[in-house]
């Protein structure tokens, strides 16, 4: 039975039943899933009636917000009501363990490295993952994978840049300009993760408890946080090459 099969079928027994919160509810996805096929003009994919579902979860949860602070406690209620009806309908959220391994898998397979490969990387971990976890949730280990991937990257070179100074004294001048760049890259990197650090603190902070925002802004400070540790590491690393080979 499809998603929209399983709908109908819920809305004629809230018909019977004469639920009618349950069966207004029902309704409303029903029209908005009408207009998204209206637009899209063909039969909507399992993945296009989650999303669907996803956004009226998001209005609702807006609505929830500003009733909230207008002090209009039943109509919150009502909403987080008409929210939990609606989430059963999404695939069951796999836990941030199990997503991290499937998505580093995803990534591996495509060969995705680096963050000027982020579309592709999304939509080869989106595919992956199959409806099971937010875009959000995501996307956030996406970033932090491809974050340390490019350190990884880094690191490797650094080695085989080291060894071949060892090697022959007349690269040495080569190696030493191409250990003063890095440690200048990572200056610049780690100025960015401080800062993607500080962006998530401050999203956190006026996030309101809304648990899309939040979720994504603990993202943006996990990879703050790796970004940060990785650079502060790497940095005493380039740093004591440069003092090993006399700079």
């Amino acid at each position: 039975m499809t998603l929209q099969e399983r709908i109908q079928e819920d809305t004629k027994e809230a018909m019977k039943q004469r639920a009618e919160a349950r069966l207004s509810t029902l309704r409303m996805l029903k029209a908005a899933l009408k207009n998204k096929q209206i637009d899209l003009m063909h039969e909507l994919t399992e993945e296009e009636v989650v999303q669907v579902i996803k956004s009226q979860i998001k209005q609702l949860a807006d609505a929830v917000t500003l009733y909230s602070e207008g002090g209009r406690q039943e109509a919150v209620l009502a909403a987080q009501k008409e929210i939990t009806l609606l989430e059963s309908y999404l695939p069951a959220q796999i836990a941030d363990e199990d997503l991290e391994v499937i998505v580093r898998q995803a990534l591996v397979e495509a060969s995705m490295t680096s963050k000027e490969q982020m579309g592709k990387a999304m939509g080869a971990a989106m595919k992956a993952v199959a409806g099971q976890a937010d875009g959000s949730r995501v996307r956030g280990i996406v970033e932090k994978i491809l974050a340390v991937a490019i350190f990884v990257v880094i690191g490797l070179s650094l080695s085989g840049v080291v060894y071949a100074a060892s090697k022959t004294t007349a690269s040495q001048d080569l190696v030493l300009m191409g250990l003063r760049i890095a440690r200048a890259f990572l200056l610049v990197f780690g100025v960015a993760s401080i800062n993607y650090l500080l962006v998530g603190s401050f999203k956190y902070m006026i996030a309101s408890g809304r648990n899309e925002d939040v979720a994504l802004s603990l993202h943006k400070i996990t990879i703050g946080l790796i970004g940060t540790v990785t650079v502060a590491c790497l940095y005493i690393v380039v740093t004591s090459m440069l003092q090993t080979l006399g700079a």
